[in-house]
């Protein structure tokens, strides 16, 4: 597992060294598309896809306040298919150029479930494709609490735009 984790890791910021950016400054605005879908969870074993659409602002140079909303669809192996909306408040720095480290708190409520919520913890790069446009490709680890005991590694790739 750990050496998935580092392969991943390593994969994501291979592009580091190719397309360095000015950073994000005080009142930028990004909107953004992401696909998680590799995930390696620790005491179960099944499929899950996230699709998902994040929005950030910049209260700060380098620093964004980030909110989101996705559609997660979760399959454990030989179980039934269970479907969810869940959402994310949090932050992300920008530590180098475009190299970011982020933390959110997400929650989701199951089908007849109570409420469940979890830590993620990302680090990532934002690849710029032009002016505007960027490729995010990102790891991330997820703590759930509760009921919800579960951790997770996993990637997640998005396309985003900056306003």
């Amino acid at each position: 597992m750990k050496k998935v984790f580092f392969i991943m890791l390593v994969a994501a910021f291979s592009v580091a060294s190719v397309n360095a950016q000015e950073c994000f400054k005080k009142g930028d605005k990004t909107l953004s598309g992401r696909l998680t879908g590799l995930d390696f969870q620790t005491n179960d074993f099944g499929t899950s896809v996230n699709f998902g659409i994040d929005g950030s602002y910049f209260i700060m140079d380098k620093l964004a306040v980030t909110a989101g909303v996705g559609l997660f669809s979760y399959t454990p192996d030989g179980g039934d298919n269970s479907t969810n909306i869940d959402f994310t408040v949090g932050a992300r720095y920008y530590v180098w150029d475009a190299l970011f480290a982020g933390a959110a708190y997400k929650g989701f409520k199951p089908d007849g479930g109570d409420l469940v919520n979890a830590l993620n913890l990302q680090v990532g790069y934002s690849y710029y494709l032009s002016d505007k446009v960027f490729f995010e490709p990102a790891v991330f680890f997820e703590k759930g609490f509760g009921d919800y005991d579960v951790s997770t590694f996993g990637l997640s790739i998005g396309i985003g735009i900056n306003f």
